[in-house]
């Protein structure tokens, strides 16, 4: 990806306003998230469970608190709609979208310098 960073917010957006059903919706999503959080920082999300997703994103360093419990809600959202065939309500799919987006905005921002780097 040339832009990794609005390759995935366009991938968002134009995941939450198509007309797939949630089971293809959501997992799309969720293979999307990763696919992003793989190119961004080199470790292997696409092969990780959830769980190991939210170890991989303490190792980030540079994300608030907040931000890695948006992207978890996500995924857990994204994997009952995958495998237990959830059919979120509007206002979950309206969360989801505005959760993703703005762990997006955190991920997406440089990291902050390290201290004694010049």
């Amino acid at each position: 990806y040339t832009d990794p960073d609005r390759w995935i917010v366009e991938e968002v957006n134009r995941l939450f306003l198509s007309r797939l059903e949630p089971q293809a919706r959501y997992t799309a999503l969720s293979q999307r998230l990763r696919d992003y959080l793989e190119v961004k920082t080199g470790m292997p999300f696409l092969e990780w469970t959830t769980s190991e997703v939210q170890r991989g994103l303490a190792r980030m360093g540079h994300l608030p608190a907040g931000s890695a419990t948006d992207l978890m809600g996500v995924l857990a959202l994204c994997d009952w709609a995958a495998f237990a065939r959830y059919f979120p309500e509007p206002a979950e799919e309206n969360d989801a979208k505005a959760r993703s987006l703005r762990f997006l905005a955190f991920a997406s921002a440089p990291p902050p310098p390290r201290e004694g780097a010049a």
